[in-house]
């Protein structure tokens, strides 16, 4: 028999341009009529003409119901050669913007994929945040610096110009030429070695702060037009209202969120495996949660819970944008007393989050500040991850 003390809440949320996620509860035993056409209305079993005009009233004042201007569009991730995004490309990186330049060569280790189906020479990390629509091409690069192998959508010019590099062709100056180069498909060799260099030598570095100081930073982790492709992004997902506001609690005030956001994501893998070079133990992803604060939010000074053992702080947009020294920093409560790291974008920091106690100060620097936390386990943590 049916447990009679059987209560059914719906949870249900809609975006709405211009403002944060609209979430509501409705119960059952007091709602059924509207429960219901919520249901049939998802499942796409009702029309909206049989709905009555007290239910309709109320689809349309909780924004389920929209004239066609009015809904939300759907952000998403690109990475391409245009003036929009050549335009959010950060002024103060920590490693240089790729552009056209003597001595240039195909990169190795690149990855072209078309259509949905994966290419057999993409590794498990090298994530996509959407499946690709048939037809559609998209070129696997890996980072000079990190080697990690990152999406982009060249145009069908850039394409046909690689192709020839590829067989040959002497490459030119052109504007399909500085295409490819911003998304690092042409290089120099001695561009490469000198990248890879300094990023194992930060590395090691950074592995030795980590050990005595409690925290490492790492400069330039994602590449100029990659952040460039994410901070339109997560703007668009801002404008359009899929973030959530979070409610003034003890550890924050003034933070728009999304929990597990796709793109996000679907680099959680790749940067695993980089603090597996930083850590004492090897880690696996928990959860990431993207977050965009306004200008006076604080986040009081706390340590997380067991899912957060480490915590990858990685910046991403700023606005307005402002050299790293300038950039609203992270306080860290670490071994030899508090520190004070300043990250431009692009940046992240490591630590532990739950043994070292961080916060920041109100938000006097920026009128926004979104940053991504990566959130990573032990390898043989065995509860919930999220």
């Amino acid at each position: 028999m049916l447990n009679p003390s059987l209560e059914l809440d719906l949870l249900f949320s809609v975006s709405v341009p211009g403002q944060s996620l609209s979430k509501r509860v409705l119960r059952y035993a007091e709602h059924p009529k509207l429960v219901s056409a919520l249901v049939a209305l998802r499942a796409k079993t009702c029309d909206v003409e049989r709905l009555d005009a007290s239910t309709l009233e109320f689809l349309r004042a909780e924004h389920v119901l929209v004239r066609p201007g009015e809904a939300p569009k759907k952000p998403s991730f690109v990475v391409d050669g245009s003036k929009a995004l050549r335009d959010l490309l950060p002024a103060h990186p920590s490693c240089p913007r790729a552009s056209a330049r003597a001595g240039l060569e195909v990169t190795p280790g690149m990855v072209l994929q078309v259509g949905p189906r994966r290419p057999a020479k993409l590794s498990a990390v090298d994530q996509l945040p959407a499946p690709i629509p048939k037809g559609r091409a998209v070129l696997w690069v890996p980072d000079a610096r990190t080697q990690m192998r990152r999406p982009h959508w060249p145009s069908t010019a850039a394409l046909r110009a690689l192709e020839r590099y590829r067989r040959g062709a002497r490459i030119s100056t052109s504007p399909e030429s500085e295409e490819l180069a911003l998304y690092g498909a042409l290089s120099s060799k001695a561009e490469r070695e000198h990248a890879q260099a300094s990023w194992q030598h930060a590395l090691g570095m950074e592995r030795q702060r980590l050990a005595t100081h409690g925290y490492a930073i790492l400069r330039g982790l994602l590449s100029s037009v990659q952040l460039a492709a994410l901070r339109r992004y997560t703007r668009a997902l801002r404008g359009q209202g899929y973030c959530d506001r979070e409610l003034p609690s003890q550890q924050v005030e003034g933070r728009y969120f999304i929990h597990q956001e796709r793109v996000a994501s679907s680099m959680h893998a790749q940067l695993a495996a980089i603090i597996n070079e930083l850590t004492p133990e090897r880690v696996k992803p928990s959860y990431c949660y993207l977050s965009t604060y306004a200008r006076g939010s604080v986040l009081r000074r706390h340590v997380d819970r067991a899912q957060c053992a480490w915590n990858l702080s990685l910046v991403i947009d700023a606005e307005p944008e402002l050299p790293a020294e300038q950039m609203w920093p992270i306080h860290l409560d670490v071994k030899d007393g508090p520190a004070h790291a300043a990250l431009a974008i692009g940046d992240a920091v490591l630590y532990s989050g739950t043994q070292v106690p961080h916060w920041r100060d109100a938000l006097a620097e920026h009128d926004l500040f979104t940053a991504c936390f990566y959130h990573f386990v032990p390898i043989d943590f065995a509860e919930a991850l999220r």
